[in-house]
């Protein structure tokens, strides 16, 4: 998360926002929406809980709907719910930045950081966390 924040600056990201203001609120989704994007890239296990209550609590701010009421209602509503989101150019802007700081990070530690030696130890750690709770 925070290393998708810091790539703001430097592919030219709107990182002027306050605290609870729209601006922040986007750059929380850029920032959150880019973390689970690396870790999938880097299979590393996150908690999609935890990133889902997160992001509807940015998104309500950002797009200026009460989305956090969606978790628990019917699939009909959460379809309603996306073609909304997808409806807003906002939605693409987050989505594109969060892609592009993802590429960025992936591209800029490429030759000090092995991704594949990243990736198995993390599935060791799995393994190894997996075979403690049995």
């Amino acid at each position: 998360h925070e290393m998708i924040h810091s790539t703001g600056k430097m592919l030219g990201r709107d990182m002027s926002g306050s605290f609870g203001s729209k601006k922040y609120a986007i750059e929380e989704l850029k920032a959150e929406i880019g973390a689970v994007l690396l870790a999938a890239k880097c299979g590393v296990k996150y908690n999609n809980e935890n990133h889902t209550s997160y992001l509807l609590s940015w998104g309500n701010k950002a797009f200026e709907q009460n989305l956090s009421s969606y978790r628990k209602e019917e699939p009909e509503k959460l379809i309603s719910l996306w073609q909304n989101l997808i409806d807003d150019p906002k939605f693409y802007e987050i989505i594109e930045d969060s892609l592009k700081a993802v590429d960025l990070i992936i591209k800029s530690s490429e030759p000090n950081l092995n991704l594949e030696r990243v990736i198995s130890k993390n599935r060791v750690r799995e393994k190894e966390d997996s075979e403690l709770s049995h």
